[in-house]
């Protein structure tokens, strides 16, 4: 009981909703529950249930093998991420199961264990639950379905970001998502990472840059907006706003910062050769959380664009609290802010609709990207 206290007690004084629950309830109700309890782990289901009640749909639960996991940048499953309602496959994890399967990323699951496929809370993509699945899998350009049986392993998360020139002096960046310290294992630092591209692509000066955020689900944002700082620029990229305040994002020569604090940095930062570029920023409905953020790092600054789908809607801050078995509580603590001063909650709607053929993903034919390039050709110093 005393665990559980404690759990309850930094949910009560830090959540972002606290106040949208009657506390004293919330405690018998939980003692209740809780009152057969013999372990520490009978108690989960209970802090998930107070979770739940927040309605916030960020904060989470992990037990100490979840979290050790997570500390490792993986977490158990199949290694997919699917749209919902339709189906698509819009990631596919190297090395997990689905890939020594063979699903690709445009193909379509159609069926999960004989039952129509089931929805996250959120209803955006689909939520797989257990160890095991027969999966009705129609492949990308084929009529026919084939029905496959995977299991579920660990599967890391993280994968580095991507970059290349595209005609036109137009530089294409994509930042996935990261779970962990900054660190991506036997590849080194996602921030080092993704400047070391930019420098690359700008060996010759680009004239605008497209930077994709439609897979990156979220995780550590300071070492993404450390990673894409040369593109962002410097000075204020916006703010958290929590019970005791507000505290600034700011990119300042090479590092992400938080009330003046760094928390990513890189040794050796890069500006570009042309300053303070046009910049299209592509969502989709799998940019959350930390994706959230980044995306919100861009809205207010000048010559810049979105295209793409609304976003995941959860742009909010966590604080996590370990718990003394090893398990981890990861709590919704804090709206987000432009550096404008808008504040955000829920989706995060695009400035120009278009829809993603995953398929096609950040090719020369794919919609969004097509979009982004065509509006960056209109912008000074792009134009031909």
């Amino acid at each position: 009981m005393t665990y559980l206290d404690k759990a309850l007690a930094f949910i009560e004084q830090n959540a972002l909703k606290r106040n949208t629950l009657d506390w004293p309830q919330v405690r018998a109700q939980a003692a209740e529950q809780a009152k057969d309890a013999m372990s520490t782990a009978d108690t989960y289901p209970v802090i998930r249930l107070v979770l739940d009640k927040l309605n916030d749909h960020h904060s989470r639960f992990y037990t100490p093998e979840e979290a050790r996991a997570l500390e490792r940048g993986q977490r158990a499953g199949l290694g997919i991420t699917v749209l919902y309602p339709e189906g698509t496959v819009a990631i596919v994890r190297p090395n997990s199961p689905a890939a020594t399967a063979g699903i690709q990323v445009g193909d379509t699951i159609e069926a999960m264990n004989g039952q129509p496929l089931r929805a996250d809370v959120l209803g955006l993509i689909v939520e797989f639950g257990g160890d095991s699945w027969q999966l009705r899998v129609k492949k990308s350009g084929q009529q026919a379905s084939i029905t496959m049986n995977l299991g579920a392993a660990s599967v890391s998360e993280n994968t580095p970001p991507e970059g290349r020139r595209l005609p036109g002096d137009v530089g294409y960046l994509q930042l996935p998502m990261h779970i962990g310290d900054g660190t991506i294992a036997g590849q080194g630092s996602y921030a080092e990472l993704a400047q070391g591209l930019i420098r690359r692509i700008d060996e010759t000066p680009t004239c605008g840059w497209i930077v994709d955020l439609r897979r990156n689900r979220g995780g550590n944002m300071w070492t993404m907006l450390a990673g894409v700082g040369p593109i962002l620029g410097e000075g204020k990229l916006g703010s958290f706003i929590d019970a005791q305040g507000t505290s600034e994002w700011t990119y300042q020569k090479g590092t992400s910062q938080l009330g003046g604090e760094t928390l990513s940095s890189v040794s050796h930062p890069y500006q570009l050769k042309r300053p303070s570029p046009p910049v299209a920023v592509l969502t989709s409905r799998l940019t959350a959380s930390s994706g959230e953020m980044t995306t919100i790092a861009f809205r207010g600054r000048p010559d810049t664009r979105s295209f793409g789908e609304a976003t995941r809607g959860i742009p909010t801050g966590n604080v996590s609290q370990p718990l003394s078995d090893g398990a981890l509580l990861v709590l919704t603590g804090a709206l987000s802010q432009d550096r404008s001063g808008r504040t955000y909650e829920g989706r995060i709607q695009p400035d120009q609709t278009v829809g993603t053929d995953w398929s096609q993903f950040g090719s020369e034919q794919d919609p969004a990207v097509r979009a982004a390039r065509d509006w960056l050709s209109q912008q000074p110093g792009c134009r031909s």
